[in-house]
This record gives structure tokens, sequence and C-alpha cells, in this order.
């Protein structure tokens, strides 16, 4: 998702000319839908007189932007993959008090139960230590991000608006349209999509401990998938990632 266009389906007035039946009850996304199919309408007709040296300048940096979102996503799909895992059954145990021949005493006192503690893991700690590299790692796509928006061509044209539209015009569940009308290419490739499992439907974050507090991300189906790894039983990491260090449960 990108940084900027989290502002709720982006509002564009329809056009005025056209009468309206209000009688005629619309449903929300019908209405997201009209919205974003005018403005792409309209700023592809605007884009056909728009010079060819900022239209192929426009669709240089839309493909560094695609690409860098795309490595984002994986990211997250790997970090969610871990997070699934969780921590692993840690041994717990409970700290009695020692007698002076060092010998634990058992009697409780008191009604109060003793203290738990967790002895810690080795595996548990691999796994957080992986999970927080790829939260950096994730923060740093969001900057590399965030430069290239700042060092896209302007002004900003028709031929930008329109690839931004897909980015900023969003659905009734907050999903931008980009990632909406790419759905039948991630059931093609064998995704979610082509399952009634709907992982693609739900929002990736970078902690998810945290959902409350941040911007889903929406992204379709890559090597990191959970859901695919296990459909498919097999792992092939992707290589843009670093070789990871907590390997999928196939199953």
């Amino acid at each position: 998702m990108p940084f900027w266009s989290w502002k709720g389906s982006k509002t564009k007035p329809t056009h005025t000319s056209k009468s309206v039946d209000r009688t005629v009850p619309v449903s929300k996304e019908t209405e997201c839908r009209e919205k974003y199919k005018y403005a792409k309408n309209r700023y592809r007709r605007l884009s056909a007189d728009e010079n060819y040296r900022y239209q192929d300048a426009v669709k240089e940096w839309a493909g560094k932007y695609t690409e860098e979102a795309a490595l984002g996503i994986l990211i997250l799909q790997r970090l969610h993959r871990l997070q699934l895992l969780g921590p692993r059954s840690s041994k717990k145990l409970h700290r009695h008090p020692r007698g002076e021949d060092g010998q634990i005493l058992t009697t409780v006192r008191d009604s109060m139960p003793p203290p738990i503690y967790v002895e810690p893991i080795p595996e548990d700690s691999c796994l957080e230590a992986e999970m927080t590299q790829l939260r950096k790692d994730y923060w740093k796509h969001q900057l590399r991000l965030q430069e290239l928006y700042r060092g896209r061509p302007h002004p900003t044209g028709p031929t930008m608006a329109l690839f931004l539209a897909g980015h900023e015009y969003r659905n009734e569940h907050g999903q931008p349209y980009d990632f909406v009308d790419s759905q039948r290419e991630c059931a093609k490739a064998g995704g979610c999509c082509a399952r009634s499992c709907g992982c693609c439907q739900k929002g990736l974050y970078a902690n998810e401990d945290k959902k409350d507090q941040t911007s889903p991300v929406y992204g379709h189906c890559t090597l990191e998938c959970v859901c695919c790894i296990r459909f498919r039983q097999c792992y092939v990491p992707d290589g843009r990632l670093s070789p990871p260090k907590t390997k999928p449960l196939l199953r």
C-alpha cells in the first residue's frame, strides 16, 4: 500500500451534467467503483494529448515503484508466516523459595500462587530475531517508497494521475482498486484468489499485535504466502529476501 494514500476511499465528484435518479438505491461499492471508473476514463482521455517524453518518464517511474511495492508485500507475507508460528511451547517453571539447606520449599504459605517465569528457548530467540530484522527491512522499504514518490515526474499530469488512481481510489472495504483488479491474475497464477480461503482479502501488518494502530496493506500471493506453501506442500524462497532461518510448516 502506498504510504500516502490511506485516506479512505477517494471521493471525486461524479459528472454533474448527468441526471441522477435518487429513487434508485445505489450500494456503496457501486458508488466507489463508478467514481474510480470515471476518474480512470477521464485521465486516460487527457493522457492521449500528453508529451511522449513525460509519458515514458512516468512509465519508467511506475515500473520502479511497482517493483518496490511488490517487495514490501513479499516482506510482509514472510513476516506474517513467522508471526503465525508464534512463540513455541516454552518450558514454564515455578520459582519456589529455597530453605537454608538449599532444598526447595514446596509449601505454599498463602493463597498467592508462586510467580511464573519462562525459560528462554533458542528457537524462540531466533524466530523473534528474524521477525525483528524483517520489520527493519520493511521500515527501510517504506523509506525507499517515500523517496520514490517524492522523486516522481512533475508536474502530476494525467498519465501519472491514471497510475495513482489505482492506489488512491478504494472500494467499500478500503482496498485499493489496483489490488481489486488484479485478483484474476492472482487466481490464474494459482494463488489464494483461486481458492475459497480468502487470504488475499485479509490485510497484512508489520506487527499483528498492533492491528488497531496501523492501516492494513493489501497484496496478492508471493512465494512467501503461507497458505500457498501449505497448499503446494513445498517452499521456494524468493531470492529478493535473505535466506530464511525459520522454515515454514508444509502441512
